[in-house]
């Protein structure tokens, strides 16, 4: 025989039989909590807050329909706050009987930018993209593991995966890898592969992503660290060699585990998307690359809007000073001014945010951390 269970006044975060995440990562993240009072009460008043800021609330009007349960529910962006810090969510009811309800939860903000930089492009001027991609994201709350010594290995890199909530890697590359500095690979040329590399946790980045999320889907992952949220690959052929049909799958996507896997290429993976070159990039270019790219998402502007902004005003003449070439033939002299979207395809979900809370579509919130 089945029964019901009890009544149970009290207050949960983030709800009754909910966990909290293992982390806070994202403009996606979501925080929540429930208040109940007896059912011969109601409750007046609710508030839910997010590191001691009130973010969502409940007040009883009377004359109108009383409530014994009252869930609030908020999205934000982790990086409102620094990352590393244990931030927590409250939830506080107050009952038309004078009961005081409260409760609490916390998870670790975890903001992160992981960038890798070929040595050699540092000879070139405008090579060092990592540098720019620093100057770009400083003071956004994010910590940064940037990396252009010699000789950063495929390894290296596995290891920097643990926890990249922004992936950027400037090298040589192709359709499916981009190339370490590796002194001694195995087996050469020293590429890492994104994706279908014969399952190898080292020469595979989508392996690699899946060793470090574990069982279970973010935030609740059994890893307990974040996905990559936004990857830039700038090396060439990241999106594809010239001419190639629009496929609905890349293999630099796939970097983007677990998501990508969840719903590709059905859906795209909510608030992850991959940035990439349908061609030969110029070394040159890449800090003004990552200028474009950055500058945008850093206030606001979804990876397509930063995307189409770009390709409009890439070739007008007050930003000759930051115009990108590429080149559709793979001969280094025939580079052209970037001009149609197709030369940049972004992947996954259009709209996603590094910065200000992500709505799922391009509504201008900017300045906004939460809704």
């Amino acid at each position: 025989m089945a029964c019901a269970q009890a009544w149970q006044p009290g207050a949960w975060v983030p709800g009754p039989g909910a966990s909290m995440p293992h982390y806070f990562s994202g403009t996606g993240c979501v925080a929540s909590g429930s208040v109940r009072s007896s059912l011969t009460d109601w409750i007046v008043e609710a508030e839910l807050h997010v590191g001691g800021i009130e973010v969502d609330r409940f007040d009883w009007v009377p004359g109108e329909p009383a409530t014994s349960d009252v869930p609030l529910e908020v999205v934000f962006d982790s990086t409102h706050f620094p990352n590393g810090m244990i931030l927590q969510v409250d939830i506080y009811g107050w009952s038309h009987q004078g009961f005081v309800y409260h409760a609490s939860g916390t998870a670790q903000v975890v903001n992160r930018i992981v960038g890798f930089n070929l040595p050699e492009f540092l000879m070139v001027l405008g090579g060092n993209g990592t540098w720019q991609l620093q100057q770009e994201m400083a003071g956004q709350n994010y910590g940064f593991h940037i990396v252009y010594h010699s000789g950063w290995s495929h390894a290296d890199v596995g290891l920097a995966l643990e926890n990249a909530g922004v992936f950027y890697e400037n090298s040589h590359g192709g359709p499916n890898q981009f190339q370490t500095d590796a002194p001694d690979p195995l087996p050469p040329p020293p590429y890492l592969y994104m994706f279908g590399y014969g399952g190898d946790p080292v020469l595979d980045m989508h392996e690699r992503r899946l060793v470090w999320n574990g069982a279970g889907i973010p935030p609740y992952n059994s890893g307990g660290m974040p996905p990559i949220h936004f990857g830039q690959f700038d090396s060439c052929e990241s999106g594809g060699t010239w001419p190639s049909p629009p496929p609905g799958d890349n293999s630099f996507a796939h970097s983007l585990f677990p998501h990508a896997d969840t719903n590709w290429p059905g859906v795209p993976s909510p608030n992850q998307a991959a940035w990439t070159w349908k061609g030969y990039t110029d070394i040159k270019k890449s800090q003004n690359q990552v200028w474009w790219v950055y500058t945008r998402m850093r206030d606001g502007r979804t990876a397509r809007e930063a995307r189409d902004i770009f390709v409009l005003l890439n070739n007008h003449p007050d930003y000759k000073h930051r115009r990108v070439t590429i080149s559709e033939t793979g001969v280094w002299n025939t580079f052209v001014p970037v001009t149609s979207q197709e030369q940049v395809p972004v992947w996954g979900d259009p709209y996603t945010r590094i910065k200000y809370v992500y709505t799922g579509t391009n509504a201008i919130l900017l300045g906004e951390w939460y809704w």
